[in-house]
C-alpha cells in the first residue's frame, strides 16, 4: 500500500504490470508531462500464491486508478486473507476479496475498474533510457527535505539543483523579489557497479533546473521508508532518482525545464 501511495502522489492513473516475478506500477510519460516512474516489488512480498496466465508471456498489464486501488488496499489492511482476481462483468475489474474475522468470518469484496492494455500500448512500456550519470549522490532524508521544498515551490515554479562529487548538494528557487537556497554538505557518493570507487572532486559538478512541484511530489516516496535514495544528474537528460528499500525499488525520471 505504501508503494501505491508514493506513486499516486505523482499522478492518479498508472499501469499495473503483473508477472510471475514482479508487481510493478508505471507512470507513462505521455500522461505525466515528461515524468516517468517505475515502482517495483517482488511478487513474493505481496502474494503467498500467484497464478498469472496471458497470451503475452504471462504478463498482465492494466490501466488502473491508483486512488481507487489505494482505497481497496486500505479496506484489506486488517484482513486475515486477501485474494486478488481479474474478473470481467460489464467491464474488467481487479477484485480484492478480503476475509475478516470478528465474531464471525466476513467476506468483503472491493472491485477496482481497470482497462486491459492493447498490444500497441504494451510495446510502449519502456524506461526512458539507461543514462550515464555525471553526478550521483545519496540524498538527505526525504522527510527532512520535504518541508523545505514545499516552501520553495510556493515561491517559484522552477527548482535549481546543483551537485558535485565532493558531497555538496544545493537547492535554489528564484522569484522576482527573493531567492531562497538550501545547502547540504558531506553527503556520500555510492559505488556504482562497473565503475571505480568515487573519489572526492569538487571541480566535477553539474546544475539542472526542473519543475519544483514535480520534485516535491517525488518526495512522497518517503512512504516506503527508503534506506537509500540516489540522485543522478545528467547532461541534457532527465534527473534520475533511485529510491530503495530492501527489494522495493522506485525510479523517477524528472524532465529538465526547456532551455536549461
Amino acid at each position: 500500500m505504501h508503494l501505491v501511495h508514493a506513486v499516486e502522489r505523482m499522478d492518479k492513473k498508472a499501469v499495473l504490470r503483473l508477472s510471475e516475478r514482479k508487481f510493478e506500477l508505471i507512470l507513462q510519460t505521455d500522461v505525466t508531462e515528461g515524468v516517468y516512474v517505475l515502482a517495483s516489488i517482488p511478487v513474493s512480498l505481496v502474494f503467498n500464491d500467484l497464478k498469472v496466465e496471458s497470451k503475452t508471456n504471462n504478463i498482465i498489464c492494466l490501466d488502473v486508478n491508483l486512488d481507487l486501488l489505494n482505497q481497496g488496499l486500505k479496506r484489506c489492511l486488517h484482513s486475515s486473507e486477501v485474494t486478488m482476481k481479474l474478473v470481467k462483468r460489464d467491464m474488467p475489474y481487479l477484485s480484492l476479496i478480503a476475509e475478516q474475522s470478528t465474531t464471525q468470518l466476513i467476506t468483503v469484496t472491493y472491485d477496482v475498474p481497470v482497462e486491459l492494455l492493447s498490444t500497441d500500448r504494451l510495446s510502449q512500456l519502456r524506461e526512458p533510457g539507461d543514462y550515464e550519470p555525471m553526478i550521483y549522490t545519496l540524498m538527505p532524508p526525504l522527510r527532512t527535505l520535504r518541508p523545505i521544498i514545499e516552501h520553495m515551490k510556493n515561491i517559484g515554479p522552477y527548482l535549481t539543483i546543483r551537485g558535485n562529487m565532493n558531497g555538496d548538494l544545493d537547492f535554489k528557487v528564484d522569484a522576482e523579489l527573493i531567492s531562497v537556497a538550501t545547502h547540504f554538505r558531506n553527503l556520500e557518493h555510492p559505488h556504482i557497479q562497473g565503475r571505480d570507487a568515487p573519489q572526492p572532486d569538487p571541480t566535477k559538478e553539474h546544475t539542472v533546473k526542473i519543475d519544483s512541484s514535480k520534485f516535491y511530489k517525488f518526495l512522497f516516496s518517503s512512504a516506503v521508508n527508503p534506506q537509500n535514495v540516489v540522485l543522478c544528474l545528467n547532461v541534457d537528460n532527465p534527473v534520475v532518482i533511485h529510491v530503495m528499500h530492501d527489494d522495493v525499488y522506485l525510479t523517477y525520471y524528472l524532465p529538465l525545464v526547456a532551455g536549461d
